[in-house]
This record gives structure tokens, sequence and C-alpha cells, in this order.
């Protein structure tokens, strides 16, 4: 027995000199790391490995294509592959050219529509990307919406799969949220995202704790060492011109069938490159029944990660209204076979939800869930618009910032950032 109890007193002290270890550790190495920026900027973007390579996540380019060469977009369009859908349905027959998914981020259509009803042209930018949930759209406002490249109108879709996805099991689940975590002071928006406890835990000790800082810091700095020594070699040997290279891909995804141009328009795939997720002019009138996988989505209509989403949501378009940017809400349209997947009482709670929180924070509200101006013949599947829809999409959107005094007076009147220079950016080279 007594053996027992001095075992326990060793262990015991054991671990209390490790503790006391781990905290001596910790207070040495705070002054050893150097402390980092936690604006996002077009300048960190162009020195990553990804730059160098030409080929990074769909977030990556997202941010990238806005900092460095769109600062000054007038609207930025955030939802998710359902707007893109749209979007890129519509603009390669309107410009009657290809159209990259990853490097064409302006929705010409968009804007020369606007001129003819407002006397002059905004500049756009496509944020939609496949698979964003609504707290992505809080992310992405927060890290890339700065006083030096805020937009003055926001146009964001929504669609039920933005807040109750059955396949995806949190907010911190996606690479957007993953991506621009360390831009983003969280603070009470923290326990939406992690309201595990193990989960929050372990998120507070990465984000506070010097040690597991310095190996965040390790992990992050050694492939892009590796990479950046690869990319010495590997820029010496092959020179592509991307131009030629998005050519060659345009004709492939041409000739290759519905499937692949249909992925270009979700935006599938985690790491993509230019030249490869190319939209050629051409309609698609295949139909694709995409049932099942929503039967999956939708399976549990009041998932756990519901009322965070919500309350993501509530706080982008608080973060908006903050910053002075105008913001219109679109429910998107779908088939009625995807909206019967859930039921009445859902939808009602749901968009009432919708309502009172454009109500609450003075952002525009327009839905267009079931608008029986959009019919069957307007769809890719039972979610996702080709190009005629995409085409009634923006003659709508139009068709509603003209006739709002707020959202049309966003886009007419000077900028008020101080020295923010008018018209476009320069496009990707």
């Amino acid at each position: 027995m007594k053996v027992t109890d001095s075992r326990k007193k060793m262990i015991g002290s054991r671990t209390l000199a490790a503790l006391l270890l781990f905290v001596i550790v910790n207070l040495i190495v705070v002054g050893m790391l150097p402390r980092t920026a936690r604006q996002l900027t077009a300048a960190e973007l162009k020195a990553s490995p990804n730059e160098k390579r030409q080929e990074g996540h769909w977030i990556w380019w997202v941010a990238r294509n806005y900092l460095v060469d769109h600062p000054d977009a007038d609207i930025a369009i955030l939802g998710s592959s359902q707007m893109s859908a749209a979007l890129y349905s519509a603009e390669p027959l309107y410009l009657k050219k290809a159209v990259d998914c990853v490097t064409d981020k302006e929705s010409e259509l968009l804007s020369d529509r606007l001129s003819e009803r407002l006397g002059v042209k905004p500049s756009t930018y496509i944020f939609a990307m496949g698979g964003a949930m609504a707290s992505d759209h809080y992310m992405l406002a927060r890290a890339l919406f700065t006083r030096e490249h805020k937009p003055k109108l926001v146009i964001v879709g929504v669609n039920p799969r933005d807040f109750i996805d059955n396949m995806v099991p949190s907010i911190n689940a996606t690479e957007p949220f993953n991506f621009l975590l360390p831009y983003v002071d969280l603070d009470d928006m923290s326990r939406y995202a992690f309201p595990d406890a193990i989960a929050w835990l372990d998120w507070k000790l990465n984000e506070t704790l010097p040690v597991a800082l310095a190996g965040k810091t390790f992990k992050e700095t050694l492939p892009a060492l590796t990479e950046g020594a690869a990319d010495l070699v590997a820029t010496n040997i092959l020179k592509t011109d991307t131009r030629a290279a998005g050519k060659q891909a345009e004709t492939a995804v041409a000739a290759s069938g519905r499937v692949d141009v249909l992925n270009a328009i979700y935006g599938k795939e985690s790491e993509v490159k230019p030249g490869v997720w190319v939209i050629p002019p051409e309609s698609l009138k295949s139909f694709v029944n995409n049932q099942h996988e929503y039967e999956k989505r939708y399976k549990n209509p009041a998932p756990a990660i519901y009322q965070n989403q919500k309350a993501f949501f509530k706080a982008f378009l608080s973060y908006c209204k903050k910053e002075s940017i105008e913001v219109m809400v679109v429910g998107m349209p779908s088939l009625w076979p995807n909206r019967a997947l859930l039921p009445d009482s859902f939808w009602t709670e749901f968009k009432s939800s919708l309502q009172a929180m454009c109500t609450d924070t003075g952002a525009t509200w327009v839905d267009l869930f079931g608008d029986d101006r959009f019919n069957n013949r307007d769809y890719l599947d039972t979610v996702h618009m080709n190009m005629k829809g995409g085409e009634k999409l923006v003659s709508v959107l139009v068709d509603h910032i003209a006739g709002s005094p707020a959202l049309a007076d966003a886009l007419t009147r000077p900028s008020d950032i101080a020295g923010k220079s008018p018209g476009r950016a320069g496009s990707w080279q």
C-alpha cells in the first residue's frame, strides 16, 4: 500500500514538473516567435508557394485574385455553387469566348446590364465557390472586406444547403474557414465555430500558446521551403505559356463532354490551376438528376450546425452594416423536387429567419426560392442553373438593384475610401 502511495506521489510530482516545464518553455519561446500580421495582403499571397506553382485551393485563388487584381471591385458576389453555376454558365455565351473559373472573376454580363440601367458601369468580383457555407461568407468579409478593399455592394445567394448540409460536420470543417481563420479574430463567434469543448480547447491552445504556435509555424514553413527549392528548378525547366495552355484546355474540356464542364461550373476539386477549369462558349442542354445527393444533404433538416450557421450569417450581415456595405440577400431558385425534400415547416422558419435578419441589419431580402419565372429549362440539375437560367437571374438582380434607391445609390455615389482609384483593376496575367 505504501509503495502504491509513493508511486502516486512520484507520478504527481512528475506531472507537476512537466506542467511547470511546459509553462517555462512557453514563456521563453514567446520572446523568440516573430509577430505575424493578421491582415491578409496581396504581398503575402504573391509570395506564397501557390503563386510560384500557380496552383492552390479555390479559396486561395479567390483571395489572391481579389487582392492582387480586383481590390477596387464595386460589387462582391458571394454564394455557393448555385451562384457560381448561374454566372459561369451565362458569362461565356454573353462574351462569346471561353471563361476560366479559376481566374476570370468578373461578371461582365452583370456589369453591362447595370450600366444600361444606372448610367455607370460597376466592377464586379465573383467570390461564390462550390460548397461555401454561410459561415464562409462571414470569414471572407472579415478577412477581405477591409477599409482599403471593401466593396460598395454585396450580393449573396443563399440556399438551405448553405446552412444545414448534413455532409458538413461542423463550421470549422470547410477549406475557406480554415484558410481564413488566421486572419480573422473570431471573438464571440468562436463558440459557434467550435461548439465542442475539445475542439474549442485545441483551437485556443493553437492560437495562444507559444509552443503550439511554434509548431504551427514550423509546419507551415517547412513545406514552403521545400516547395520553394523545387520551384527554382521547375521554373527553369518548365516555362509554360499559361495562355496557350488555357486554349488547349478549353479544347480538351469541350471535347471531353458535359461532366468536366459541370465540374468546372460547380467548383469541384480542391487544388486547381488556370487553364483547366474552362467553360466554352456553348450551351449545355443536358440535365443531371442530383436528387440522391441532396437527399443525403437534407436528411436531417435541423442538424446541430443549423443554428450556428444562422449565427454566422447574422454576424456577416452585421459586419457589412458596420462597414457601410449595402447587402442584397437572394434566396436562390431551385426546382420543386429539390425544394420538396425539405418539409414546409422548415421553409416557413427558414425564410422567416432570413427576412428577420435582413430587417435587423438593413439588408435587402429577395425571395426567389419558388419564383415561377424559373422553370426546368433553366437548370443543369435540380439546383444549378444553366445559361438561360443564369441570364434570367442576372436580369432579376439588375431589376432589384435599379429599383432600390439604397442599392442604386451605393453603386453610383463616389467611394468613401480615400485614395481609392475609380474603374477596374488589371486582369490576371
